[in-house]
């Protein structure tokens, strides 16, 4: 849009301009500097809307460019990417929230999961480990989604990135911050993305 307006404002104070400049070349008399000082001012507010709206251009540039890195990558999606993505984030958000019928509809039959301890889970499995998660008390605020790869190939998504989320016990201590790098494999079944893999280690947190 910022581009259409520079050309638009080129085009318009252009024609303009030229049109000025052929009157000057033919007239006579007083009005001769007048036509002259009407094309200078012209030009000068051409140069003037151009200037003002290449700075504009650039400040939006650098906004554009202080994003987090997740949403600059999230536009970049394809639909495909986008709907694996959101995918991803729903079942997140479903662990943290100890939604079991959201993660039963999302995680495949034949899911298996190994987590940060080495120790491989089927679905049913896993489905129990998060249950006693709440039966513990365990609270979990919300899952933070960075750095995150998708590529697709037929109806398998392979996707990689980084969690980053705060356990809370009884007390609603949040002081136990973890960060951690995933891999995840996704397959489509009857339109709907499905989590099949998935497979974490521990990092360290960011100072």
């Amino acid at each position: 849009m910022l581009l259409n307006f520079v050309s638009n404002v080129d085009k318009d104070v252009g024609i303009k301009t030229h049109t000025f400049y052929r009157l000057a070349m033919v007239a006579s008399g007083p009005c001769n500097e007048e036509i002259r000082t009407l094309t200078n001012k012209t030009q000068t507010m051409k140069n003037l809307l151009i200037s003002v709206a290449m700075k504009m251009k650039f400040v939006l540039f650098l906004g554009i460019m202080a994003l987090p890195n997740f949403t600059i990558a999230q536009k970049m999606f394809s639909q495909d990417q986008r709907e694996v993505y959101n995918t991803i984030v729903l079942i997140g958000n479903a662990w943290a929230e100890n939604k079991i019928d959201t993660l039963s509809k999302y995680i495949d039959k034949e899911y298996l999961h190994t987590d940060v301890m080495g120790q491989a889970l089927n679905k049913d499995s896993w489905l129990n480990s998060v249950k006693d998660m709440k039966e513990k008390g365990i609270k979990i605020p919300g899952v933070q989604f960075e750095d995150i790869d998708i590529r697709i190939y037929n109806d398998f998504a392979f996707v990689t990135g980084m969690n980053m989320f705060s356990i809370a016990g009884n007390a609603g201590d949040l002081s136990d911050k973890r960060k951690l790098r995933f891999t995840q494999v996704l397959r489509k079944e009857n339109k709907t993305w499905k989590r099949l893999l998935f497979q974490a280690t521990y990092i360290k947190l960011d100072k």
